[in-house]
């Protein structure tokens, strides 16, 4: 597996979160509103909004079943090489950023016994160029 292959993992949490937060907004924007009524003449030419965002919402629900679906195919992908590493050290900071995605920083803060971001980092790098 490559770094570009398990770097997507991330990318993928992304954009499911994303998309998350796009369908909030716009479940809020159809209900957000209530009408008033005050007796006054509307503006010419009615505008039907739930009629138009609810589409909408159903689209980008369809796109975060997508994205959470190839997700899990990857993640299982990537389990799978993480815990096929032999070397505990490796695995578990493979683990930690890939599939918990955790800064370096915090990948070195929990493996711990003096490693810092560069030493994790590189620990990850140079085994994943030699697999």
């Amino acid at each position: 597996m490559t770094l570009k292959e398990l770097s997507n993992l991330q990318y993928l949490d992304s954009l499911i979160d994303v998309a998350r937060n796009r369908i909030l907004a716009l479940e809020e924007k159809v209900t957000a509103d209530t009408q008033v009524i005050d007796g006054m003449p509307k503006q010419p030419g009615s505008h039907d909004k739930v009629g138009t965002i609810v589409p909408e919402i159903v689209d980008q629900k369809a796109k975060l079943e997508a994205l959470i679906g190839q997700y899990q195919e990857e993640m299982q992908r990537a389990l799978e090489f993480i815990e096929s590493v032999e070397d505990y050290h490796v695995r578990l900071i493979l683990e930690l950023r890939f599939r918990w995605c955790h800064t370096w920083a915090e990948v070195a803060d929990k493996v711990g016994g003096g490693n810092t971001e560069e030493s994790v980092k590189k620990t990850c790098y140079r085994f994943i160029e030699y697999e």
